[in-house]
């Protein structure tokens, strides 16, 4: 896709920046970036769909939950959740 860009657009410097959640939102808005690519969090904009991501909880081979087989919602109930939190304002 890079390739492609540079190719349509030889005269673009092109900068990437990866960043989690809604911080893409501020790049955005205070000018740093032209556009933002995110999920679903980014309301305040126009936006279009550019892809999808199919979301697969996973687990290392001896965890607990291994012994279900297929994971379902209830596996995980009562065991430690690491979760990705927002930080931006």
């Amino acid at each position: 896709m890079l390739r492609c860009f540079a190719g349509a657009f030889p005269t673009v410097q092109l900068r990437l920046h990866v960043e989690a959640l809604a911080t893409t939102n501020g790049l955005v808005l205070d000018g740093r970036a032209g556009i933002g690519t995110s999920g679903p969090l980014l309301t305040e904009f126009d936006r279009c769909a550019a892809s999808a991501v199919t979301m697969v909880p996973v687990a290392a081979s001896g965890h607990e939950t291994g012994e279900y087989g297929a994971c379902f919602a209830w596996c995980g109930r009562n065991l430690v959740h690491l979760v990705l939190t927002d930080r931006s304002h």
